[in-house]
C-alpha cells in the first residue's frame, strides 16, 4: 500500500508545472490555529489558563514579466487569553479572571522572482 502512494505522489508532483509566464495570476495563503491550555495546583491557589490563536494570511498578485510576479498579501490574527486564579486560602478565598484579546490587521505589497 505505501508504494502505490508514494508512486501516485511521485506521478503527481512529476507532472506538475507552475505557470509562471506574464500575465498569469498568483493566488495562495496560509492559515493557523492553536489552542493552548494549562492548568497548575499549588498548596493556596489553583490557576487556569487558556489561550486560542489564529491567523489567515491569503495573497494574490500576476506575473508583470516571466518568472517575476507582483502581488499583495493580507494578514488578519486574533489571539485570546483566559486566566482564572482560585484562592484556597481559608482565611482569604477569592477567584480571579482576566481575559486579553488582541487582533492585528496587516497589508501590503510582495515582489517574487522564480
Amino acid at each position: 500500500m505505501n508504494k502505490w502512494i508514494t508512486v501516485l505522489f511521485l506521478l503527481i508532483t512529476i507532472g506538475t508545472n507552475a505557470q509562471m509566464e506574464k500575465g498569469t495570476i498568483l493566488i495562495g495563503g496560509t492559515g493557523r490555529f492553536s489552542a493552548d491550555k494549562s492548568d497548575q495546583d499549588e498548596a493556596f491557589y489553583k490557576q487556569n489558563f487558556i489561550q486560542t490563536q489564529y491567523a489567515v494570511e491569503p495573497k494574490s498578485g500576476i506575473f508583470v514579466m516571466d518568472r517575476l510576479a507582483v502581488g499583495l498579501t493580507v494578514s488578519v490574527q486574533h489571539l485570546k487569553q483566559d486566566q482564572y486564579v482560585y484562592s484556597l486560602n481559608p482565611l482569604y478565598e477569592s477567584m480571579t479572571n482576566t481575559e486579553s484579546k488582541t487582533s492585528q490587521f496587516a497589508i501590503g505589497p510582495f515582489l517574487r522572482y522564480y
